[in-house]
């Protein structure tokens, strides 16, 4: 199932952050609500990077599915996003809050590895 990502240059690095991050900014909003005003302060940049994770898991899917087909892509995505999820509600402490920072510039470092290795 790898085999075309592989050889063909795709980066597991890329969707380890970009799913990595859509999880830490999903669990953060399901802890303080999407646009809370306390997380993100008065500003809307964190409101609106509470919305990346939906246009980004779409864009994990097809990433890989340009390489290995549609229904391999779409598998993938379920896969990577119920490892990551098993890791960051098992091994992250239960206040993830202050690592949405740090997860919206690992999902923004993913986008960018991911379209500079496309086929």
């Amino acid at each position: 199932m790898f085999n075309d990502f592989i050889n063909g240059g795709g980066s597991f690095l890329a969707m380890f952050l970009m799913a990595l991050g859509t999880n830490i900014i999903t669990r953060t909003m399901d802890e303080h609500g999407a646009f809370s005003v306390k997380l993100h302060g008065p500003g809307g940049l964190g409101a609106l990077l509470s919305l990346t994770p939906i246009p980004v898991n779409i864009w994990m899917a097809t990433y890989f599915g340009l390489y290995e087909g549609l229904y391999a892509g779409i598998a993938a995505w379920f896969v990577v996003q119920i490892i990551l999820t098993g890791i960051t509600k098992f091994f992250m402490p239960s206040n993830v809050g202050y690592l949405f920072n740090a997860a919206s510039f690992a999902m923004v470092i993913g986008i960018i590895l991911s379209v500079s290795t496309l086929p």
